[in-house]
């Protein structure tokens, strides 16, 4: 499953990233725009999983 938030701060969205990514899931961050953050999150079962997605996501 894919999930998209939007944030008005980096430091908020990169917050975020990171969190889901320690709970084992793919995600990126895009900038779109003035102060406007999107990230991405892959749900990952596996640790194989979450690797290939994470490239997925990076390209």
């Amino acid at each position: 499953m894919s999930l998209i938030t939007n944030f008005h701060n980096e430091r908020d969205a990169r917050i975020f990233r990171d969190s889901k990514r320690d709970e084992g899931h793919a995600a990126s961050l895009f900038t779109y725009g003035k102060d406007r953050y999107r990230v991405r999150v892959v749900e990952c079962t596996s640790k194989e999983e979450q690797q290939k997605s994470q490239r997925w996501l990076s390209n």
